[in-house]
């Protein structure tokens, strides 16, 4: 999955309510906003940088205060997926305790939720909103005891 592969480049904006409006007001001058549900924003920028991190600034710049931002992925079939702003990583062993307590405060994450199905695999949440997803993703993937990790993400399908 890429952030970089979408024609158009566009982000989640997860919002309080009471905020959507304002923040929809500001964030228009980058491009068209489409409300996806009473938390979360659809921005599809009308630029189109070089570096999909330098927009994500500039989307974070404009939406004020109190929101996170997440850049869309596209998979491999082409399909935009929305990200919830949780990563799931799957451990090479079961975390003890203590090994996730190292883990969450080495990467700035709190645990959101630990697998019961899967034990070797927790979701966890960034703990700072000034923090770019693919970023976080790629530090995840360097610790030597990660086996794998992804974003959470919504899809959203259209009739066609």
């Amino acid at each position: 999955m890429s952030a970089e592969k979408s024609k158009d480049p566009a982000f989640i904006v997860a919002v309080e309510p009471r905020a959507a409006r304002a923040v929809s007001e500001r964030l228009a001058a980058l491009g068209p906003v489409e409300q996806l549900d009473g938390q979360r924003l659809l921005l599809r920028t009308r630029a189109q940088p070089t570096d999909p991190k330098d927009m994500w600034s500039r989307v974070v710049e404009s939406s004020g205060a109190d929101v996170k931002v997440y850049p869309v992925v596209v998979n491999e079939a082409g399909d935009e997926l929305f990200p919830t702003g949780s990563v799931a990583v799957r451990f090479a062993t079961t975390p003890t305790d203590a090994d996730l307590a190292r883990f969450v405060a080495e990467h700035k994450l709190q645990i959101r939720a630990r697998n019961s199905y899967v034990p070797r695999q927790v979701a966890f949440d960034a703990v700072s909103a000034t923090r770019f997803l693919p970023d976080v993703l790629s530090e995840l993937e360097q610790d030597d005891t990660v086996e794998r990790v992804w974003p959470e993400t919504i899809s959203q399908y259209r009739r066609g």
